[in-house]
């Protein structure tokens, strides 16, 4: 089931970028759906980190995900592009 879960996080249209929360304390980002893999069997979710290289983690250790929130756009971006 969490298998079924992490696939419609990576497969999204459009793709938001998300969080993944390790039992152990630990968050792993994946900011694009190539930056992670899940295994055929939905074992294990490999994820290529900046500064680790890459992390595997056995699905059974993930506590949760969470949806990184877009990035607003600021007022002064806003009025830079009025005409």
């Amino acid at each position: 089931m969490l298998g079924e879960e992490i696939q419609n996080l990576l497969h999204a249209q459009p793709f938001r970028p998300f969080r993944v929360h390790i039992t152990d304390g630990r968050t792993l980002e994946v900011p694009h759906p190539d930056f992670a893999l899940l295994t055929r069997g939905h074992d294990m979710l490999v994820i290529d980190t900046e500064d680790e290289g890459l992390e595997m983690v056995n699905v059974d250790q993930i506590a949760r995900f969470s949806i990184r929130r877009r990035r607003q756009k600021s007022r002064y971006a806003a009025k830079q592009r009025q005409p």
